[in-house]
């Protein structure tokens, strides 16, 4: 599986990345935990596609060097969105200062994805 995200107004570019699959077909993904400045955080998620169009986000699990496997999320285009479970009533909006981007997660299980 080929992924890479450009810079955009949603998150910094990845570049180009090759990730080897191992399940048939990708899992949405809804929300996950994520690390964030003030600690770990129960988060929904997005996917950003071109022009900033809002889509599901997707996990497939991929080789991990490290890890032997591992989990991928990955969105649109223009990569990921996240804004914490307890804003949830707030619409996904590319200029929300309390949402942020990020191109890709690697995860190295399922345990803290929410399908």
């Amino acid at each position: 599986m080929e992924l890479e995200v450009y810079d955009n107004p949603n998150c910094r570019g990845s570049g180009q990345l090759v990730f080897n699959d191992q399940e048939e077909a990708p899992r949405r993904v809804t929300g996950m935990v994520v690390t964030t400045p003030t600690g770990d955080a129960v988060c929904d998620v997005t996917g950003v596609g071109d022009g900033g169009m809002f889509c599901p986000a997707f996990a497939v699990k991929v080789n991990d060097s490290g890890e032997g496997t591992a989990f991928l999320i990955y969105g649109g285009s223009w990569g990921l969105r996240f804004r914490r479970k307890t804003d949830a009533a707030r619409s996904w909006d590319l200029q929300d200062t309390l949402q942020w981007g990020e191109s890709y997660k690697v995860y190295g299980s399922a345990e803290d994805i929410i399908f």
